[in-house]
């Protein structure tokens, strides 16, 4: 705490390393790493599930994330990490499937009249989220555990074949590989 009262702007650097988006921050070995270099990690990426319209409408219609966050991953960590990691005795997939059944509704058009409709268990929409925890996996740990080679990210990518199928959801848009 001292350390921030005392500091002065040229204590601190723009950086995107927490983030995604520049923000100031003091300097530490954690900014440093972060720079944008040859050998820097890269930024943080933003967070992908949202990014599929139909999806974000789902969280924003039916889900306590951004009012409860803590609660929400309270609640859906556990029964996922035993849909990953469990046995297919201790498969939690079908919990987590069916705390989607009630997840539809209307897509707004730019008006907010609606110009469709949208349903979280449409195998589209759930394999982009799947999709999207795989990234992060892939993410996490190239950037903070050890730089993963192509067969280890293909490795990765063939388990998480297995943990969808585990949620009892048509595979159809699964690419081989």
């Amino acid at each position: 705490v001292q350390k921030m009262l005392e500091a002065t702007s040229r204590d601190t650097v723009r950086s995107t390393g927490r983030t995604g988006k520049p923000a100031r921050q003091l300097k530490s070995e954690w900014t440093d790493a972060w720079q944008p270099n040859p050998g820097g990690h890269q930024t943080l990426p933003l967070p992908l599930q949202n990014m599929l319209a139909e999806l974000g409408q789902g969280v924003l219609d039916h889900s306590t994330f951004f009012s409860d966050t803590a609660e929400r991953l309270k609640r859906t960590i556990p029964p996922i990490f035993r849909t990953v990691y469990g046995t297919e005795e201790d498969n939690a997939g079908t919990q987590v499937r069916d705390f989607h059944h009630h997840v539809k509704g209307d897509m707004p058009g730019p008006d907010g009249e609606p110009v469709g409709r949208y349903h979280a268990l449409d195998p589209d929409t759930y394999f982009w989220a799947h999709a999207t925890f795989v990234e992060q996996v892939l993410y996490f740990a190239d950037t903070f555990v050890k730089r993963l080679s192509d067969a280890e990210k293909e490795q990765i990518y063939l388990e998480s074949k297995t943990w969808y199928r585990r949620y009892g959801v048509s595979d159809r848009p699964m690419p081989a590989t």
